[in-house]
Formats: structure tokens, C-alpha cells, sequence
């Protein structure tokens, strides 16, 4: 009972490939049920992810692998008896939700990236504005006292209305 109601897939093959047990869990992860499977073998059954179970699963191991968009770790153990392996034993955790947040923190660490890059292109942009600006302002105010004494020595209405050009400013 308490191996049927585990919250991971619990799935045992013995050492001749046949499954000999396949709980609630690994029922619900492969949509297959238990009946089905028990005492049946494992090629046989597993045969459209075998060759994640293959490749694997001979020795101690764990892997991640994507069934029915979902994403999946396995750990497998075997099991031995004077030295010779008599069962394998996966326990199959359903990690999707932990993926998918992993690549939101991602995400999330990028935009954060890309916003400070911005943050600090705009802080640049920024003081080189202020900076023009406050040039442009001194030079305008530098113009304006330099050039006020020859006006007024030439007078206003003749230096805008003038049509004789002497410089004479010493």
C-alpha cells in the first residue's frame, strides 16, 4: 500500500527484463495500468521510451527525459544478491514544474540584465545631454557678455540695422 501511493512512479523489473511492479504513480506518468504491465516485458512495454531505459539503467544512474510534454527524472538502482544484480529498481519524479520555474528564474535574471543595460545606456544618454545643454548655455551666455560691450558701443539700432560692417572692437 505505501509503495502504491508514493508520490514518484516506482517501477521494479526483474533480472529476466519482466516488470514486477509498476505503481499508482508510474501508471498516472506513462497512462498505462497496472494490470497491463505487471509480469510483462519491459522492452515490450516501454518500447516507444526505451531508449532512455536502455542507455541507462544498466548501473546505478539518474537522467532527465520529456514524456507527453512533460519533463521527467529517473533514478535508477540496482538491486543485488551475492553480487549478481537481481532487480532493477526506477523511481520516476515528475521535475516539470521545477523546469519550468528554473527557466522563469532564467528569464526573469535576463530581463533584469537587459533592464540595468538599458538603465545604464539611459543614465549615459542622460549626462551626455546635460552635458551638450550646459555647453550650449555657456557658450550662449560666454557670447552674449563678449559681445554685449561692442553693441553697445556701436549702439543697438545701428548693429541691427546697420549696413556698414568696420571692426574697430579693440
Amino acid at each position: 500500500r505505501l509503495i502504491s501511493n508514493m508520490a514518484d512512479g516506482l517501477i521494479v523489473i526483474d533480472k529476466a527484463g519482466y516488470i514486477v511492479e509498476f505503481n499508482n504513480r508510474a501508471c498516472e506518468i506513462f497512462g498505462m495500468n497496472t494490470n497491463d504491465v505487471l509480469g510483462k516485458s519491459s522492452e515490450k512495454v516501454f518500447s516507444s521510451i526505451k531508449e532512455h531505459f536502455n542507455s541507462h539503467g544498466e548501473l546505478d544512474d539518474e537522467w532527465n527525459f520529456f514524456w507527453k510534454n512533460r519533463y521527467y527524472n529517473v533514478s535508477t538502482r540496482k538491486v543485488s544478491r551475492n553480487g549478481k544484480v537481481i532487480s532493477k529498481i526506477f523511481v520516476v519524479k515528475d521535475i516539470d514544474e521545477n523546469i519550468r520555474y528554473e527557466k522563469q528564474i532564467l528569464e526573469s535574471r535576463e530581463r533584469a540584465e537587459r533592464i540595468n543595460y538599458e538603465k545604464a545606456i539611459e543614465l549615459i544618454f542622460a549626462c551626455s545631454a546635460f552635458l551638450m545643454v550646459a555647453s550650449v548655455i555657456v557658450f550662449c551666455v560666454y557670447i552674449f557678455i563678449a559681445g554685449v560691450p561692442p553693441i553697445l558701443e556701436i549702439g543697438i539700432s545701428e548693429f541691427i540695422f546697420g549696413t556698414e560692417w568696420t571692426p574697430t572692437y579693440k
